[in-house]
């Protein structure tokens, strides 16, 4: 199913919420070297999701989770590619790199 149902999903930045004393609060993260970019994502009858990994070590201290690698504009030609070697296609599934995102 995973292969057959890839799909970018569009964003400029994303949340994620922390736990408080105080309840819940947003950080946004976004990327420094992407104005836009695209989740690795998949797709269903019922809607779309992203696929989420471990957190590095801009997102941890926030979150136990983030979104897998995002995608620029050639990896995700590999990625919607259906002639893209499957074991190619573990690669975005990783935490994006710390160096290269801001909180």
């Amino acid at each position: 199913m995973y292969l057959e149902s890839r799909c970018p999903i569009p964003a400029r930045s994303f949340f994620e919420w922390m736990k408080t004393d105080d309840g819940k609060v947003p950080y946004a993260f976004a990327l420094k070297d992407m104005e836009i970019f695209s989740f690795v994502g998949i797709h269903n009858d019922s809607g779309f999701v992203i696929l989420t990994c471990v957190p590095n070590e801009v997102v941890e201290p926030v979150h136990n989770r983030m979104p897998c690698m995002m995608l620029s504009y050639e990896r995700e030609d590999k990625y919607l590619n259906p002639d893209t070697d499957v074991n190619q296609l573990i690669e975005p599934l990783q935490p994006y790199p710390s160096d290269r995102m801001k909180k």
